[in-house]
């Protein structure tokens, strides 16, 4: 099998890679001994002292430390026998991990213009344009245009009484998103969003402890490929996935016609570009738990 390109991950669950790897090896060897046999009358040996560059999240799994001495060895014999330890980084045991799924036959490379939806269980390599969570989206745009737009609206008005009303209503609504907004993103863990180029929506949920910008500076508007599990998919028959599942806003559906409501008007008016700001996936689309974004 052709051998894979060098990749750079942007996120990588490395407690997946290991946990796949020691199933499809029967187990791993934390260190590989090489043994090697040459002629040679007088040799060098040199060692460096440090660390492997593991992620903290790894070092509960692994801790490798190279230390040693360095300096110069002289044999009387013809032969010499050295022993290297070969040691792996996280990001080298994704490309091992890759190249086993793909001898193995276990996963399945989509890309953009794919014609047909992966099945849920299904290890899957699919090429995306990650955005963010389209609500989430939303309720940011609306949080920084909504006092501005209710200037413009008391101006209009001219009058102090309803212009103070209004302001009150404002300043309510706004305390009121700004706890929705921080109830959207508690926890670990976060939902991006991607679209194929036939139409099918996909939601992919990051652990943030495994990324390597915890803004996601990196990730939004870049096009890069997930190694990861379906979870869920759906057809235009079914139940709609929800950006909102592990958050009581899910259960607030007032305040999800309020939101939608005021997005309407906002776009309306021709004053402002809002997102649309989408709390529910039509099928076809697919539930992505990933192991690995990179590029």
């Amino acid at each position: 099998m052709e051998k894979l390109s060098p990749i750079i991950p942007i996120y990588l669950n490395q407690n997946y890679v290991f946990d796949l790897l020691a199933m499809l090896k029967d187990g791993l060897s934390t260190v590989t001994s090489v043994t090697e046999t040459s002629s040679s009358k007088a040799s060098s040996s040199g060692e460096a002292q440090g660390n492997i560059g593991l992620g903290s999240m790894l070092t509960p799994l692994l801790k490798i430390d190279l230390s040693a001495r360095r300096g110069n060895s002289k044999s009387t014999g013809n032969e010499q026998t050295s022993t290297q330890e070969r040691v792996h980084t996280p990001a080298s045991m994704l490309q091992s991990l890759r190249q086993e799924l793909r001898e193995a036959d276990l996963l399945s490379a989509y890309e953009r213009d794919q014609t047909h939806l992966p099945k849920a269980g299904e290890l899957i390599e699919i090429t995306v344009i990650l955005k963010r969570n389209p609500f989430i989206e939303l309720m940011d745009t609306m949080l920084g245009i909504l006092p501005l737009a209710m200037q413009f609206a008391s101006q209009e008005v001219g009058n102090k009484k309803i212009a103070t009303s209004k302001q009150k209503e404002v300043k309510e609504l706004l305390n009121q998103m700004n706890a929705v907004r921080e109830s959207l993103t508690q926890g670990n863990t976060i939902d991006l969003f991607s679209e194929l180029g036939d139409g099918t929506k996909t939601i992919i949920t990051v652990d943030q402890r495994y990324l390597d910008d915890a803004q996601m500076a990196n990730l939004i508007d870049g096009e890069y490929k997930i190694l990861g599990k379906v979870s869920r998919a759906i057809t235009s028959n079914d139940a709609p996935l929800s950006l909102l599942r592990k958050t009581p806003v899910s259960k607030l559906p007032v305040f999800i016609d309020a939101m939608k409501e005021m997005s309407d008007s906002l776009l309306q008016s021709g004053d402002f570009t809002v997102p649309e700001g989408d709390h529910e996936l039509e099928g076809p689309a697919i539930h992505i738990l990933p192991i690995a974004i990179f590029v």
